[in-house]
């Protein structure tokens, strides 16, 4: 899908087909996530591989706010090899809730677009918000 201008990530995606063959969802993600970390250095893998903790889980955000309110590494940080594959292992643990998710990346990648435009604001800032 393509909307003004900008194409959907990950269309036409697929699972590695020595991943795609695994028996259950768990051997499917371990082996898609090691065709990704395998691909980044480690500069790169510090912000991929992060530890499980309460204070990481909420640094993190959706939300359009710039590096700042994020842990982990940006997919605009990583070469087209490297970004394919981590779309890859989100297609892996995401299954059919995959099109929605590289749908909403294309929703931020709209309003980013919009906001350097002058079309939208941040929100809560001059103009009201959102478009």
């Amino acid at each position: 899908m393509t909307v003004s201008g900008l194409t959907q990530p990950g269309g036409g995606l697929a699972l590695a087909e020595e991943c795609a063959n695994l028996d259950g969802v768990q051997a499917v993600t371990a082996c898609m996530a090691g065709r990704f970390t395998a691909l980044v250095d480690e500069d790169q893998k510090a912000q991929v591989l992060l530890p499980m903790t309460a204070e990481n889980a909420v640094s993190w955000s959706n939300l359009p706010c710039g590096s700042s309110c994020r842990v982990g590494i940006e997919l605009s940080d990583l070469d087209e090899g490297q970004r394919q594959a981590a779309l890859g292992l989100v297609l892996a643990v995401s299954g059919s809730g995959f099109d929605e998710i590289t749908q909403v990346l294309m929703a931020d990648d709209i309003l980013t677009l919009a906001q350097e435009e002058g079309i939208a604001s941040q929100p809560g800032g001059p103009g009201g918000g959102l478009p």
